[in-house]
């Protein structure tokens, strides 16, 4: 009893360590799979946080909150009137709504369809009424509105906003507010249209001018927190240097102040229960600390859950083994037979590594998601560096435009103010304000659509640029400076010829400068006539943004072979802005502006799944957005990995019993049947019936063999009864012939009638026929992977043995029909052998193959048996009396796979057999027989 309890304890010492080993590398597969989605999730909810910042961010930007807030009033007061016209009755209720929203110090101005002043019932006169009218005539209807308009319009801008600028200066006023300097105070400066939105029957305009300058600290932060709290979000904003927190924050003024301290020390995010954090400085005012908080995805959290679960669960298979040996269990209880045993083994064999397959499984589909996406993102910032390219591509086109064309007409045309407007009107959709021609004599021509008194600063700007290179030119430059003096506002004395930008490379070249907070791009060409002499000196002045602009247009929303769209936002040229429709996608197009920070993330909108990329444009006054739906978004990534866990695991389960369940009948059940036979043999009882294995595999071997073991030494123990004991074990000491019993299919081939051919040819004719033939036959059955066994006369016979990847019946059948082929094309060839017919039987089956004949003189292995004796029969059959040429049995063409032609005939009696044998006559193959 003690030597058992020490052999179990040592076999639970080797399970358990094996156990323990492989709970070790699963425990590791699991962390690691742990590791990998807390870092995918991070990434995820990381992105997530700063899109979800960037609205939050976008809603403190004081343009866009006071835009919001005017088209929430129009909206409001177009209802309120319907399809009535402005009146000074209706427009007083809604002016003192419109002042309960907004300060008091509000300037309301009312204008009916005609731009004429309407003046609110119980509300004072206004000052400067003429001017307001002008302006916002001139402001709506552009160069139509009249002459005076707009002189009255563009004094009125000079004197009262800045002197740099015009009353066109405010065309985008229709769509959006301006901030301005009105009299020396910060202002809104708004345009609100009353009408039916798509039709031309205008009711009348509202202009309002709302002073900012006296606002509430803070009240944009407050108002964004206070949204996002009704919203149900996790929102705070924390004021650094006071060390409090601002009013509405969703997030408690400790809780701030920690997130401040982390963030001072470079760490912007974390996870606090259930909720990711993340922090960031606000973009206007450093001194302030925005935190964002997201709550985690309930499948992530379960994930992980099940994950760290599963991580102690893999111990315990090994620790309970280790600990059986010194439990109370009786002795008897660990003797478990060999088929609980390899049960017990196949299953842990064939669980485990399915399980770490399908953990490592999980781990690649999460990666290769996060791969994927990633690409797709890539595809997306490609289609905007495309945007990019495009508009380069369109500057340098311009630019050799320019070079060529438009300097050929100075050399081919004759100076004047036409040509110059010419010129001008060519290129003023490309954002051209302004062509100025120098003659070396100083007389110069302008051309332009803009007051002269509103460029006159920056025409003198671009002579400036090329003021020394006209110089050395030999232009009169007294006569120039007179027109074009030295720009004396926003620059020290010609500070831009003298850089070195300017001397280098600068004409023949678009180049770009910043005049007064404006961008713009200048051309400049020194034109030569055709004897090489300067014939002028050719500046051409653009705004850079209009310029870009022309350029961005041209870009197609929808570009041919590419699933993605593209967005594009210009700030305030509403002509080429195009906004999705996604109120959340605009705010993030809005704060990547604002910012210029990049932004991707998968959006969910109308039941779809969308792939969002938004960064600003380098070089460009605007922002892009290029959007992709997916087009089959399939499960949640981190669903799916949950499922593929379960999946592989229930697979395992099924998978380890089915091969139990198989093995158990296909490996056990003979094992234990060659055992309980073996204990009858042992005793001396022979009489049980020898099995054999259905399969040609090692337990079928084996099986064979042991009953042929049967079989022997009941034949010992019979020849016992006939032979001196003394005699017998010498002859089974003796015995040196080798045999084996085989499953094989023989074919035999034959001539028919040829001692009829004999009497017809002489002996070496004959000869030579029956050699062709037998050389036909060898090289048929070679070429389908059989072996020739003998020549029995103008007859072969041949074996084919089963091999690896072929089928012995069907190559054998093969093998026959080439043979009858080969002799019908021989009898085409030789007239010779015009009589010559041929007859092949077939049949498959176990024979004995080995060593016969003397053990002294001569041995020959060859094969003998039934089968042999069944093939040379149907050879004897085939090709007499119209039976047809190749003849098998049913059961060697059912095995062949059912690929040949056949015609059944009669069963007929065979000699040796006690039965009918149905006999199939093999006509043709499906298909070609090989060459």
């Amino acid at each position: 009893m003690e030597g058992r309890r020490r052999g179990i304890f040592r076999q639970a010492l080797i399970v358990a360590a094996i156990l323990l080993m492989t709970a070790a590398l699963m425990f590791m597969i699991l962390d690691q799979y742990k590791s990998e989605l807390q870092r995918s999730t991070i990434d995820s909810n990381l992105n997530d946080a700063k899109v979800a910042m960037a609205e939050l961010q976008s809603q403190m930007v004081e343009a866009k909150v006071i835009q919001e807030a005017f088209d929430s009033f129009r909206e409001r007061a177009g209802r309120s009137l319907g399809n009535a016209s402005l009146t000074p009755e209706n427009t007083a209720p809604l002016s003192a709504q419109f002042l309960r929203s907004f300060p008091d110090r509000s300037v309301i101005v009312w204008f009916s369809r005609d731009f004429d002043i309407i003046i609110p019932q119980g509300f004072p006169e206004l000052e400067q009424k003429r001017a307001w009218q002008a302006f916002v005539r001139s402001v709506v209807e552009g160069e139509n509105a009249g002459v005076l308009d707009r002189k009255i319009a563009d004094g009125f801008v000079k004197s009262n906003i800045s002197d740099f600028l015009a009353a066109d200066y405010f065309a985008s006023l229709k769509n959006e507010c301006q901030l301005i300097i009105f009299k020396s105070e910060r202002n809104y400066l708004g345009l609100l249209r009353f009408g039916t939105e798509n039709s031309a029957r205008v009711a009348g305009y509202m202009l309002v001018l709302v002073p900012t300058s006296h606002a509430r600290q803070f009240w944009l932060e407050e108002r964004a927190l206070r949204l996002a709290r009704n919203r149900g979000d996790i929102a705070g904003a924390y004021v650094l240097s006071r060390d409090n927190m601002i009013e509405h924050s969703g997030i408690g003024e400790n809780q701030l102040h920690g997130f401040a301290s982390d963030h001072a020390r470079g760490i912007s995010y974390q996870m606090r229960d259930g909720v990711f954090y993340y922090s960031d400085r606000h973009f206007a005012n450093p001194d302030m600390l925005l935190v964002i908080g997201l709550r985690l995805k309930s499948e992530d959290r379960l994930l992980e859950m099940i994950l760290s679960v599963s991580g102690v669960l893999v111990w315990l298979p090994g620790l309970v083994c280790l600990l059986l040996p010194f439990s109370r269990f009786p002795v008897e209880t660990f003797n478990w037979s060999l088929k609980t045993r390899f049960n017990l083994t196949t299953v842990v064999i064939v669980i485990l590594p399915l399980l770490i397959g399908g953990v490592t499984s999980a781990i690649n589909t999460a990666r290769i998601s996060l791969e994927m996406q990633k690409d797709e993102f890539n595809q997306l910032e490609k289609r905007l560096y495309e945007v990019e390219e495009s508009v380069a591509f369109q500057t340098s086109n311009l630019e050799l435009y320019l070079k060529t064309e438009t300097v050929a007409k100075v050399v081919e045309s004759e100076l004047s103010q036409k040509a110059a407007r010419e010129i001008y009107e060519d290129l003023k959709d490309r954002g051209c304000e302004v062509v100025i021609v120098i003659l070396p004599d100083g007389r110069s021509w302008v051309a332009s659509d803009l007051p002269a008194d509103s460029i006159r600063q920056r025409n003198c700007y671009l002579v400036s640029l090329t003021r020394s290179n006209l110089k050395d030119q030999g232009f009169a430059m007294d006569v120039i400076d007179k027109t074009f003096p030295s720009p004396v506002r926003g620059s020290q004395t010609d500070d831009l010829a003298r850089s070195a930008f300017v001397h280098t490379d600068f004409h023949n070249r678009i180049r770009r400068f910043d005049l007064g907070g404006n961008s713009f791009s200048s051309f400049v060409s020194y034109v030569s006539d055709r004897s090489g002499s300067i014939k002028a000196c050719l500046n051409i002045g653009f705004n850079n943004r209009a310029m870009q602009n022309s350029f961005l247009r041209q870009v197609k929303k929808d570009s041919p072979g590419s699933l993605s769209r593209l967005y594009i936002s210009a700030g305030s040229s509403k002509e080429i802005t195009r906004l999705p429709a996604s109120s959340r996608l605009q705010s993030i197009l809005s704060a990547s502006q604002i910012t210029g920070d990049s932004f991707h993330f998968v959006h969910a909108w109308n039941n779809r799944q969308y792939l969002v990329y938004t960064r600003p444009f380098k070089e460009l006054a605007a922002v892009g957005m290029a959007v992709k739906q997916i087009a089959f978004s399939g499960l949640n990534p981190r669903l799916e990995q949950l499922l593929t866990l379960l999946v592989t695991t229930i697979s395992a389960l099924l998978i380890a019993l089915m091969i139990v369940n198989f093995f158990s009948g296909y490996f056990l059940r003979p094992l234990l049947k060659l055992s309980a036979m073996a204990a009858r043999v042992e005793t001396g009882d022979y009489s049980g019936a020898a099995f054999s294995g259905a399969l040609n595999d090692e337990i079928s071997v084996l099986s064979n063999n042991f009953g042929q073991m049967i079989d022997g030494l009941r034949e010992k123990a019979a020849m016992r009864d006939y032979l001196r004991a003394d005699l017998f074990e010498q002859a089974a000491a003796e015995q040196k012939i080798v045999a084996e019993r085989a499953d094989v299919t023989v074919l035999f081939a034959g001539i028919r009638d040829f001692s009829a051919l004999e009497d017809q040819l002489s002996p070496e004719e004959s000869m030579g026929l029956m050699s062709r033939f037998l050389e036909i036959c060898e090289t048929s059955v070679k070429e389908n992977g059989g072996d020739i066994d003998k020549y029995i006369g103008d007859t072969a016979m041949a074996a084919f043995k089963q091999g690896v990847g072929a089928v012995a019946e069907r190559q054998a059948l093969l093998a026959a029909l080439k043979i009858q082929q080969r002799v019908a094309q021989l009898r085409l060839e030789l007239p010779a052998f015009a009589g010559l017919h041929t007859g092949v039987g077939l049949a498959s089956g176990s024979v004995i193959a080995g060593h016969i004949g003397s053990l002294h003189n001569r041995l020959d292995y060859t094969f003998i048996g039934d089968t042999v004796n069944l093939a040379a029969r149907l050879e004897k059959m085939a090709g007499r009396d119209g039976t047809p040429g190749i003849l098998t049995t049913q059961e060697l063409y059912q095995s062949a796979g059912t690929v040949f032609s056949c015609a059944k005939l009669a069963p007929v009696m065979v000699k040796g057999k006690a039965r009918p044998v149905e006999v199939v006559a093999i006509t043709g193959y499906v298909g070609e027989v090989p060459a």
